[in-house]
């Protein structure tokens, strides 16, 4: 785990406080949470973002590539499964 990254990750969590409709900063808080594997919470972030502004290309993004991951979880779970 890289040190920066949780003080980013803690910058980040601080400014959202005090302004929570900072797009900017919702997205680079939820690409974030993905690097350090917390989906589920960087998707309720993407999803704020897109609430405000539906056409947000990195939201768009960062949903589709949450979705893509998730679904590659799920395909290993199944294999291993399989293989059992």
């Amino acid at each position: 785990l890289n040190e920066s990254w949780m003080v980013r990750l803690a910058e980040l969590q601080e400014l959202l406080m005090v302004c929570p409709t900072d797009l900017a900063a919702r997205c680079d808080f939820a690409l974030l949470l993905e690097r350090l594997d917390q989906h589920e919470e960087a998707q309720f972030n993407w999803k704020a973002v897109l609430d405000s502004d539906p056409n947000n290309l990195k939201a768009r993004e960062g949903i589709a590539d949450a979705d893509a991951e998730r679904a590659d979880r799920c395909n290993l779970d199944y294999e291993q499964n399989i293989s059992v």
